[in-house]
């Protein structure tokens, strides 16, 4: 992945997190628009490249959150403020 493709992904991350805030303004619980968003995903992701390709994503992710997630909140809480 070059540095434009970090710069999109970083774009559209920062645009998906406006739109849930607008479901939120909206009246939809927080809980239910990401579970949705996140729903869309898994199907996108089965759909491209099935069960497998699915698991090892989502596992990739996990262990992203499992090692990093910590870091990643304080980022993003200094960033709120």
């Amino acid at each position: 992945m070059n540095e434009a493709d970090r710069k999109e992904i970083l774009e559209l991350s920062r645009k998906a997190g406006e739109w849930i805030d607008t479901l939120k303004a909206s009246g939809i619980a927080e809980s239910v628009a990401v579970s949705a968003v996140q729903l869309a995903l898994v199907e996108r992701l089965l759909l491209a490249g099935g069960v497998e390709k699915a698991r090892r994503w989502m596992q990739t992710h996990d262990a992203l959150v499992a090692s990093h997630g910590e870091t990643m909140l304080g980022e993003l809480r200094r960033g709120l403020g």
